[in-house]
């Protein structure tokens, strides 16, 4: 049999025509999910309606995309208008209400569905699990007829997500099959739950382990400060990839052993920028500037974290004009930067970033208030304060427990103590930063017996208190010279809560001694001590030993410190001022003159005061104030005043 020519060559033209029109249509489709992975929305739609066929996928990839990017109402609206659906197409869908949070629509469409896989199944389970409604997902794995392993993992994930650790176990341990992503998700749930014991159990006993399980353990052990067994677990693996090194790498910065982390950096074979900005970091935190811009200016490529990193680091050497330089080279500011730079500066620069922040129409958050109000309280500008505390129920961040505590210490600080204990009453969700901030309140007043108060209050509320409690307490004790209310908070710390004190506790209960005139119990109590105190302390116990007239106890106090760096203006003038009152004009010389030699100056003592939102700065021996005459003026009737009423 012959056949036609013309019918060869029709069915060859229509092969290389519908072979054409498949591969535009794979074309369009990869177009749209690609749009759509980068938030282009507009694009995607466009590539859409350009289509002349289209055909499931098509569809689908419109779902999909809408519901990765939060846009549930769009991808319904493609779901209502699809000529034919699938199951991929159902279950993007309810995929999407689930994730929204909008677990009744998400159902009816999953009990809507006639034909559901195991798929279907595992995405309902899943929006169960996320939305913590673990008694429904319970109910609904018990239906399901045919379980894989992601079905029996996400159920065991949602268990541990809400500290149920033996649901997880006793469903773990019902498991038919032995899974690797089921034995993953259970050592992701001890590490969460700090349980080393049982996740190093598991984990002996797996028959199959992949990069995922061993970089489970690692982590946890870093966490945990176990950096030896870290260190030789992940000699032991068998194939390592670049999240493994950079956990390891994280590991030793977190633990403050950063010239291992460098020689691990070193050895690194692919390296990303986590991993660059993570040894960066290391340095920043070891106070080592100089070398982690050394790594910033090595980087093949940097982000904002990168940049932020280094900012931070100026930051926290409180080298402000330079952070400024270098602020002002960074190419795309974000949150982070601006907050970064508010946080840094402790005067009215911080409010004039806060306007230019709001002009690149990057919103504030709470750090951001926090930081502001921080400043207006440091500064006691009750003007400033309030008006960040008008912007911050603007923005919706009043609920905040950072900001609210924030807002508690700038109104005391202010002065404005009725209105710090309105906010603290009328606060709904208290938590131990807010009563610490109250606590802290009533202390810098003096009014110890009332921190005390709020203290029992606090503890018969339920709550658990910290070390920011007791240092507040103490302080407050302190202030007010309450010496026995002060050794039963301080004995209490270890005894009833198990709190360890740390230097700045033992630097108020030395103060309260000192104040008090028991100068031989601090001194007593500082030989005895297990951690090194701050050189403000020992100002604090040089300064009582004058106001009591103990020279011989100052002299050698004062003698401890001389030869150590700690030594500062204000101890070197203590320790000559001892020196001149017992008449020992050489001694107070010779103190001076070694401040001199090694550069140490006092600083210029000035005040400040708020009026009308601006900030008037006073400083010691200054002249240069254009209304110089009147204030001495002024001085001169106030001081006449008090002359004539005591």
């Amino acid at each position: 049999m012959i056949i036609p020519v013309i019918h060869v060559k029709n069915a060859r033209f229509h092969l290389r025509f519908m072979c054409s029109n498949a591969n535009s249509l794979f074309q369009s489709n990869t177009k749209i999910t690609r749009c759509f992975r980068n938030g282009d929305i507009k694009a995607a739609l466009h590539v859409f309606d350009e289509m002349p066929v289209k055909n499931t996928v098509t569809w689908n990839c419109m779902i999909s995309g809408f519901v990765k990017n939060g846009m549930v109402f769009d991808a319904r609206k493609v779901f209502d208008e699809m000529p034919n659906r699938n199951v991929v197409s159902w279950t993007a869908l309810l995929d999407g209400y689930a994730k929204c949070g909008r677990l009744d629509e998400s159902r009816a469409l999953f009990d809507a569905m006639t034909d559901k896989n195991v798929v279907c199944w595992n995405a309902m389970l899943s929006g169960y699990v996320t939305n913590g409604r673990m008694d429904e997902a319970r109910s609904l794995f018990d239906e399901i007829l045919v379980k894989n392993s992601v079905t029996w993992a996400t159920v065991i994930e949602g268990w541990f997500r809400q500290g149920r650790v033996d649901e997880a176990r006793n469903l773990f341990d019902d498991c038919p099959f032995d899974d690797v992503l089921v034995n993953n998700t259970m050592l992701v749930g001890y590490a969460e739950m700090g349980d080393l014991e049982s996740l190093w159990t598991l984990f002996g006993t797996m028959r199959e382990r992949d990069v995922a399980s061993w970089t489970t353990v690692i982590r946890c052990f870093t966490k945990s400060g176990k950096m030896v067994m870290a260190g030789k677990l992940f000699d032991d693996m068998p194939a390592k990839d670049v999240i493994v090194w950079t956990v390891m790498i994280k590991g030793y910065v977190q633990n403050n052993q950063i010239e291992d982390a460098r020689k691990l950096f070193d050895e690194m074979p692919n390296r990303d920028i986590v991993v660059w900005n993570s040894i960066m970091s290391g340095y920043v935190k070891n106070k080592n500037l100089e070398q982690a811009l050394e790594f910033f200016n090595k980087m093949p490529k940097r982000n904002i974290v990168s940049w932020n990193t280094i900012l931070q680091g100026y930051v926290q050497e409180h080298d402000m004009l330079n952070a400024r330089i270098f602020f002002n080279k960074i190419p795309r500011k974000d949150q982070t930067t601006w907050n970064i730079m508010i946080c840094g500066f402790q005067s009215g620069e911080a409010f004039h970033l806060y306007s230019q922040m709001l002009l690149t129409r990057i919103k504030p958050n709470q750090v951001t208030f926090t930081g502001l109000i921080s400043v207006c309280g440091s500064l006691a500008v009750h003007g400033w304060g309030k008006a960040m505390h008008s912007c911050a129920i603007k923005y919706a961040y009043i609920n905040d427990a950072t900001v609210v505590s924030s807002l508690i210490s700038m109104y005391s600080k202010c002065g404005f103590m009725d209105d710090a204990t309105i906010i603290f009453e009328t606060t709904i969700k208290k938590d131990t930063v807010l009563w610490n901030a109250m606590i802290a309140a009533h202390s810098y007043h003096g009014s110890a017996l009332n921190a005390l108060k709020l203290f029992s209050s606090m503890t018969e509320s339920g709550y658990q208190p910290d070390h920011l409690t007791f240092l507040g307490l103490l302080t407050g004790c302190a202030h007010s010279g309450m010496v026995k209310e002060s050794w039963e908070c301080f004995k209490s710390m270890e005894e009833n809560w198990k709190i360890h004190p740390t230097s700045e506790h033992y630097a108020c209960m030395i103060d309260v001694l000192g104040r008090s005139g028991m100068l031989t119990e601090a001194y007593e109590l500082v030989k005895q001590l297990p951690v090194e105190l701050p050189s403000y302390t020992w100002e604090t116990l040089l300064s009582c030993c004058r106001v009591h007239e103990n020279f011989e106890l100052g002299e050698l106090v004062g003698r401890k410190l001389v030869g150590t760096r700690d030594l500062n203006a204000g101890i070197g003038v203590l320790r000559s001022k001892i020196y001149a009152a017992r008449g020992m004009w050489d001694d107070a010389a010779n103190v001076r003159t070694l401040l001199a030699h090694r550069g140490v100056r006092k600083d210029v003592a000035c005040s400040w005061i708020e009026l009308k939102g601006r900030v008037f700065r006073f400083v010691y021996n200054d002249r240069s104030h254009s209304e110089l005459e009147e204030l001495h003026k002024m001085l001169e009737n106030l001081s006449a005043a008090m002359e004539i009423y005591g």
